[in-house]
């Protein structure tokens, strides 16, 4: 649904989406039901394009045979978008404008993933800073730690292309100012899910870095999330967290030496396991099989038990076996070398 109002001088008309189906709270490009496009009452064709493509991105289908149709649309309005945005009509005022950039950020980071093409990511993330030269937290908070958190989104996947220390931090930036406005109490979904990306972004940070203190918050962050992001309500982004929180874990208890802490990576992975299925999700009950095997190797070298190491290799057995039917070649890799170290190790023990 499309609706809105104009305002009483007949210049300007606010336009607010709603899916009938709920959007998904992770999704790139998310769309509240107070994101605003505001446009000139009498708006030419390029406008009216540019509406039809945030439309077809602010929906989100139920039945797979309609998405698969949104999606298809949707990839032919790159173009069409990033024109508009050269291209903007005089006249327009800075939120006009600013409104306009937003949801055009929102369609260009859609079609990024629909294309897996990262210069798509990186149109998306420009326009996002575009709109936050104009938006500021004061005049209009929501929309600016929405922008800034629909930023970290596209932030995140592009350091993590490259391993960027810089992009990490300016997604840590982007997240922190999102929480700066939203809350658990008003904003409760939305809070949660920048504390996910903000543990993300710390704990990618600490890998380059080593600094504990950026764990201790990240690992923070995922609890902190958890609150909201229940194993009833959210299943599979209860899941992903748990996974996350394991690996952020896993290398906290590393750095201090800690069994203890190991375990809890343990526990995390065994509860993201029971949701994360082989038949539904296998790369990503691989992935966290790998992280599982990975902790039961650590803990096995701190306690020196042999079950522990028996235990990680038919996690990282599980994971192989994933990988390779799956055709994930460098995974594969990674995970034989693991193997082969924890085969060393029983044999030393």
């Amino acid at each position: 649904m499309i609706w809105g109002e104009a305002e009483a001088a007949g210049t300007t008309m606010t336009l607010r989406f709603l899916s009938a189906q709920p959007m998904a709270i992770d999704r790139f490009g998310y769309f509240d039901v107070r994101s605003e496009l505001h446009l000139p009452v009498d708006f030419d064709t390029p406008l009216a394009e540019l509406l039809v493509s945030v439309s077809l991105a602010a929906a989100s289908p139920a039945v797979n045979s309609k998405a698969q149709i949104v999606k298809t649309l949707l990839m032919g309005t790159a173009d069409t978008v990033l024109k508009q945005l050269d291209d903007m009509p005089e006249g327009l005022t800075s939120w006009e404008r600013a409104s306009i950039q937003c949801c055009a950020a929102n369609v260009l980071a859609i079609n990024a993933v629909h294309q897996n093409h990262v210069s798509l990511f990186f149109k998306a993330a420009e326009t996002y800073q575009a709109t936050l030269t104009t938006l500021t937290s004061a005049d209009h908070p929501f929309q600016w730690a929405l922008a800034n958190l629909n930023l970290a989104a596209c932030l995140l996947t592009m350091a993590e292309r490259d391993n960027d220390q810089d992009i990490f931090n300016e997604s840590v930036q982007a997240c922190e100012n999102a929480l700066s406005i939203m809350n658990q109490q008003n904003d409760a979904w939305l809070w949660a899910m920048a504390q996910s990306r903000l543990g993300l972004s710390l704990y990618k940070v600490d890998l380059n870095t080593g600094d504990t203190d950026f764990l201790k918050r990240s690992l923070g962050a995922f609890q902190a999330a958890l609150k909201v992001f229940t194993r009833n309500s959210h299943p599979r982004l209860w899941a992903d967290i748990m996974n996350n929180f394991a690996q952020a874990a896993l290398v906290f208890g590393e750095q201090m030496h800690n069994d203890e802490v190991v375990k809890k990576a343990i526990h995390a992975c065994n509860e993201s396991l029971e949701v994360r299925t082989k038949d539904d999700n296998p790369l990503q009950w691989a992935a966290t099989q790998n992280n599982l095997g990975s902790a039961l190797f650590m803990l096995g070298k701190m306690n020196k038990e042999v079950g522990s190491l028996e235990g990680a290799l038919e996690a990282f057995s599980q994971a192989l076996e994933v990988y390779t039917a799956h055709g994930a070649e460098r995974l594969a890799a990674i995970t034989v070398k693991n193997q082969e170290h924890v085969k060393r190790l029983i044999d030393k023990r």
